[in-house]
């Protein structure tokens, strides 16, 4: 996936300013959650934790 497309989106106007944050710090949550989650799940799994 590449980035030129976000760019393009904020850029334009099509997304204001506060929809951008408040949809990237849902997304951050949601990854955080994803990461921290799965993550740990799977080192338990290979013994390393």
């Amino acid at each position: 996936m590449t980035l030129e497309p976000v760019s393009v989106l904020f850029g334009s106007g099509f997304v204001t300013q506060k929809d951008w944050w408040r949809m990237n710090a849902i997304l951050g949550v949601v990854y955080i959650v994803i990461w921290v989650g799965i993550g740990s799940l799977w080192m338990k799994v290979i013994g390393m934790w």
